[in-house]
């Protein structure tokens, strides 16, 4: 019973955790920029610093995106391999 639930905590962790990276990565980083400067264009408010942030939260995004889907991916095996009792072996 404990093994199972140390299971499903892990892949709930897993699941919940790439959902939030996807939000963060694609939504707050890749999307609404990108959506912000369009409205700032819209109303003739544009600037360079606003271009400049808008560019350089898209060429960041994946970057946070990876970071973050490999540390969740990390913490939920870390999680379910606690529940089972194996050990990682070390390269």
């Amino acid at each position: 019973m404990k093994k199972a639930l140390y299971g499903i905590l892990g892949i709930l962790t897993i699941i919940t955790g790439e959902a939030a990276v996807i939000y963060i990565a694609l939504w707050r980083m890749f999307i609404k920029p990108i959506i912000d400067t369009c409205m700032l264009f819209d109303q003739e408010n544009l600037t360079a610093v606003a271009v400049g942030k808008t560019v350089l939260s898209c060429i960041f995004a994946s970057t946070v995106g990876s970071i973050g889907a490999y540390a969740v991916i990390l913490i939920g095996l870390t999680i379910i391999s606690i529940g089972t009792g194996k050990k990682r072996r070390k390269h």
